[in-house]
């Protein structure tokens, strides 16, 4: 007989208790689903981007929540944007003139 190949996990489940501590995920199967209205989904956001010392990012969600998210918003910089949290930073290269002129500038501010 053959047996079904087994294929890698490639999101990890999500955990059984919400860590913004909002609701009870519901049970799908394999994957865990938080279903909450857009209000709380918001609430859920603030409260962890509290806990957090830089802006929201997509990584700072837990599963449950950021399928909920994406469900509701279709992203979470979309959900960012209607509890009105800051947008994390892009990140930049900066060429080595940028650089040098950067600590130029911070090295004359008195500080």
């Amino acid at each position: 007989m053959h047996r079904p190949r087994r294929t890698k996990r490639l999101l990890p489940r999500a955990p059984l208790e919400s860590p913004a501590g909002v609701c009870d995920p519901v049970d799908v199967g394999k994957a865990h689903v938080i279903e909450l209205p857009r209000g709380e989904l918001i609430r859920a956001l603030r409260r962890i981007a509290d806990k957090l010392d830089r802006p929201l990012s997509a990584r700072d969600v837990p599963l449950g929540l950021w399928r909920a998210v994406l469900r509701e918003f279709g992203s979470v910089a979309s959900a960012r944007e209607a509890a009105n949290l800051p947008d994390p930073p892009l990140n930049y290269r900066w060429s080595e003139d940028e650089l040098l002129d950067e600590i130029r500038k911070l090295s004359r501010v008195p500080g």
